[in-house]
């Protein structure tokens, strides 16, 4: 999903999965994760995130290798960066 991440009243683009992982050792119970594609911080350990899903971008599916995922998450990235969020 692209999605808006709030963290101390800040805005961010997001590239959030929710899902079981199937390339890197599925789980049976969904995960949620999110890439900040425009965070220059450091540490975000104790703070409050709050995570708008905006749009859907793509279904979850097995690949090949971790390169394949890779390189397929930098396309996510890229086409959410060229959103308006």
């Amino acid at each position: 999903y692209a999605s808006a991440i709030i963290i101390d009243g800040k805005r961010y683009k997001g590239a959030t999965n929710i899902g079981v992982h199937p390339t890197v050792g599925a789980h049976d119970v969904p995960l949620c994760e999110t890439f900040l594609l425009d965070f220059g911080g450091r540490d975000l350990y104790g703070k409050k995130a709050t995570c708008e899903l905006i749009a859907f971008v793509r279904e979850e599916k097995h690949f090949g290798s971790i390169d394949e995922l890779s390189v397929q998450i930098k396309k996510d990235c890229e086409t959410i960066d060229n959103m308006s969020l």
